[in-house]
């Protein structure tokens, strides 16, 4: 039981690396969070070597608890990605001015490399107007 009472940074930072090990071999991001807080308890001990293990052992689990939220709140956020299968929504808010005028509600206007189908009151050529919504492969427009 001596050996309890003597745990280093060593010790701590080594359980790090077992745990990085483990992340490699195990699916999915649990690991790198224990591993994360076993560094952190590292370099706490590091700050204060007379740091009791009762007082590490607690340091970890909340470091490790602490580590896994932010993870999950990090992950949780939208990315950009988001309209990955969904093109015509990066669009909205999108305003440009017609090439061809719009007649009877619909035309045809191209942004980037893709052509879309725009709908939206008629309007001559050089109007200005802007994407309201998206619905498929149509654009919805208002003047602007």
């Amino acid at each position: 039981m001596s050996f309890l009472h003597n745990i280093t940074v060593w010790h701590w930072w080594i359980l790090g690396i077992i745990f990085l090990i483990l992340e490699l071999v195990v699916p999915g991001a649990s690991f790198v969070w224990l591993a994360i807080a076993t560094g952190l308890v590292g370099l706490i001990l590091l700050a204060f070597p007379s740091l009791g293990l009762g007082y590490q052992l607690l340091l970890f689990s909340f470091l490790s608890i602490l580590s896994v939220i932010l993870y999950l709140r990090l992950r949780s956020k939208p990315k950009n990605a988001s309209n990955l299968n969904r093109r015509a929504e990066q669009y909205i808010g999108h305003v440009f001015v017609l090439e061809k005028a719009l007649k009877n509600g619909q035309g045809k206007v191209q942004l980037g490399d893709t052509i879309w189908t725009i709908e939206g009151p008629n309007c001559a050529q050089g109007t200005t107007v802007k994407v309201i919504s998206a619905k498929e492969s149509t654009l919805k427009v208002e003047v602007l």
